[in-house]
């Protein structure tokens, strides 16, 4: 029996299930929907825009084989998930659009053929052997193995001031703003334009898919398949420097045990009528011990905290507890909505300092902490017994290392 389009984009995120692990944990958070009469008047294959919202042209689909297919849906969530389109709406002019678009279609194409991807014929699609392009007019863009978007995109730019404008480079999709609506400039094969203030993707949508992303790296990994040509390119987007919120981001997204489970189908799927996997996380308990003395100021403790409380809000799975301490401990408070003014506003105790308090009460009363996040100057002198849990001590500007036995240290100054 011949599958409708829409049936088809549902076995190929089956089949991706079982040989891209990676990818198929990114497409499990790509919405698709068929497209209106006006997108597929276009003729192309799919659009996706900044929030992962994918719309496919069922006409065009139904030509395609399934490997094809788990391609395009490969190389969309690859756009959204690096921020190519996002990215779009610095540039200017409808020109540099139009390159940019080619820029990103080589780099995403060219590490999809390097996970063993098929890709429709009708993109721009490297020589992985060559590591190379050569584009319609005869420019050969070499080294892509080394090459960002953004450096393609200069040479791109380099090349078009002495010659003519690239019109009509076999692209099979379009990128489109926020509002999923199209916009004009776009080439025969999609080059999308992004218009400022449409409704990009802000902050918390980057972080959404950030979070995405390393829980990928981290499900892939787990099952031995991890995509090799990928590990720089999450190493540049999500560790761009050393810093504390980075350190805690990676390590909650690489502890958390998670898996797809076939006992509560995917919300998404219901109305299609098709039993997809939901994903499965487990709990993870982590402390965060705030070092109250004098000599850490107010203004250091509200802006960590601020920082702590934005990301336990982002891992629904994750149970953070804050510990003040000095020479005693304050009643442990469970980080959420209901006290978040209570954190912010906490007193401080003015006096010395006595880490092994902390240590104690993590020892004795909170054994199952996978985690401790220590924000202090460092003054806190001996430690007794360090509990059983990793560490991750945060100094401030001027915090001391001295009395530090084990673990990770980042210095607020670093951000």
């Amino acid at each position: 029996m011949d599958l409708t389009p829409s049936e088809k984009i549902t076995k190929a995120k089956i089949r991706l299930q079982r040989t891209q692990p990676f990818w198929s944990y990114l497409v499990l958070h790509l919405k698709t929907t068929e497209a209106d009469e006006v997108f597929r008047n276009e003729g192309f294959l799919a659009g996706v825009d900044a929030r992962g919202r994918m719309t496919f042209n069922p006409d065009e689909i139904d030509k395609l084989q399934l490997a094809e297919i788990e391609g395009l849906l490969c190389h969309e969530v690859f756009h959204v998930a690096f921020e190519h389109i996002k990215r779009l709406s610095v540039l200017k002019d409808k020109e540099q659009h139009e390159l940019w678009n080619i820029a990103i279609d080589i780099v995403t194409n060219y590490n999809l053929k390097l996970a063993g991807m098929s890709l429709p014929s009708c993109g721009l699609i490297p020589d992985t052997h060559r590591k190379s392009i050569t584009l319609p007019d005869g420019l050969e863009i070499t080294d892509l193995d080394k090459k960002p978007s953004e450096q393609i995109f200069y040479e791109l730019i380099k090349h078009c001031k002495k010659n003519k404008l690239y019109k009509n480079v076999p692209r099979f999709d379009k990128h489109m703003p926020s509002d999923g609506k199209s916009k004009s400039g776009q080439g025969k094969k999609g080059q999308g334009k992004q218009v400022p203030g449409t409704g990009i993707a802000g902050e918390s949508e980057s972080d959404k898919w950030k979070k995405i992303l390393a829980e990928a790296a981290t499900f892939a990994k787990q099952r031995g398949k991890m995509p090799g040509n990928m590990e720089r390119l999450l190493t540049d987007l999500l560790n761009p420097i050393v810093d504390w919120r980075n350190l805690l981001y990676k390590y909650i997204t690489n502890s958390i045990p998670f898996d797809f489970t076939y006992r509560r189908p995917s919300k998404k799927s219901v109305a299609t009528g098709v039993y997809m996997p939901s994903i499965l996380k487990e709990n993870l308990e982590v402390v965060v011990g705030v070092d109250t003395s004098g000599s850490v100021s107010s203004r250091e403790y509200k802006e960590f905290m601020s920082e702590v409380v934005a990301i336990a809000k982002s891992f629904l799975n994750v149970k953070m507890t804050l510990i003040t301490w000095d020479t005693r401990i304050q009643e442990p408070i469970v980080i959420a909505n209901g006290n978040i003014k209570r954190i912010m506003e906490a007193k401080y105790g003015g006096g010395g300092t006595d880490i092994n308090c902390l240590f104690e009460e993590i020892i004795e009363n909170q054994p199952v902490t996978r985690l401790l996040v220590i924000l202090t100057d460092g003054y806190f002198g001996r430690i007794d017994q360090e509990p059983g849990c990793d560490l991750i001590y945060v100094l401030t500007k001027n915090g001391d290392k001295r009395y530090i036995e084990s673990g990770q240290v980042i210095k607020m100054e670093d951000r």
